[in-house]
């Protein structure tokens, strides 16, 4: 495995991970300014784009556009892991591989209350009566 320079702007995924099924051209990036975030790019081939136009701006007339997210780290191998994930999911949503129960459990509302109900109803409240009161209410604002 190579390793990476610490100067590095943009980094080929394929250069550094020989294993795995990612797109060729997937790359990490650093933007540069005050973030230390990382961030991902890769452009879908030609033939199996399905967005509008193969991907194009200017109403298909125009270059043809990368899809790209934060990695939400700073490290660069965590960063090609991450991306690679990513890719692939992206690739699945793209393609509309996913069925709907795949769509409904991962984007659902019920998975979204879960989430957020575990983190805020374990957060401390300033008394016995609040803790009470604030299960109570959100519970009853879910439930409406």
């Amino acid at each position: 495995m190579n390793t990476i320079p610490n100067d590095w702007r943009k980094l080929r995924v394929a250069d550094f991970v020989k294993v795995g099924n990612f797109p060729s051209n997937l790359s990490i990036y650093w933007r540069g300014g005050k973030s230390k975030k990382i961030y991902s790019h890769y452009l879908p081939d030609v033939d199996e784009d399905p967005r509008p136009h193969q991907g194009r701006c200017k109403e298909g007339k125009g270059k043809r556009l990368y899809r790209e997210s934060s990695m939400g780290t700073d490290n660069p191998r965590e960063a090609m892991t991450n991306a690679i994930t990513w890719a692939k999911k992206d690739l699945k949503e793209l393609q509309g591989e996913w069925t709907d129960t795949q769509m409904k459990r991962e984007y659902s509302l019920h998975r979204y209350w879960e989430n957020w109900s575990f983190r805020e109803f374990e957060k401390p409240r300033r008394n016995l009566q609040a803790e009470r009161k604030f299960k109570r209410d959100t519970q009853l604002k879910w439930d409406a």
